[in-house]
């Protein structure tokens, strides 16, 4: 874009202004160049330092999009387990055919009170 001297001048300038908190006024006076070209240098420096360039959300995109397909893998993992333990669910034994389900509720005898005793 921009070569020798005046590339390390315009650093200089974004630097002086953003970094040591110079005005746009003040800093155009001291390197003698105008307003509205530091106005624009640092604004274009802003943006690129908080990410709002269309290089910055590119990369932004491409890491979410990474993120949703990571998710999306993890997601049909989770959803193969599941039909593997929905098709077990049912499972004959012998003759008996028992829903794996009520396996603990019926296999237990049920509790009865005791009586209370005698006075």
């Amino acid at each position: 874009m921009f070569e020798g001297a005046f590339c390390a001048s315009l650093d200089e300038v974004v630097k002086a202004v953003l970094d040591k908190q110079l005005t746009i006024g003040q800093a155009a006076k001291d390197f003698e160049v105008s307003r509205e070209t530091i106005r624009n240098w640092v604004g274009k420096e802003k943006r690129r330092r908080s990410g709002n360039t269309e290089q910055a959300r590119d990369a932004a995109e491409r890491a979410r999009v990474r993120e949703m397909e990571r998710r999306i893998a993890e997601l049909e993992q989770e959803n193969a387990f599941l039909k593997k333990c929905a098709a077990v669910r049912h499972v004959r034994v012998g003759w008996l055919s028992v829903r794996r389900s009520s396996w603990p509720a019926r296999m237990v005898p049920p509790v009865r009170p005791r009586p209370a005793p005698p006075p």
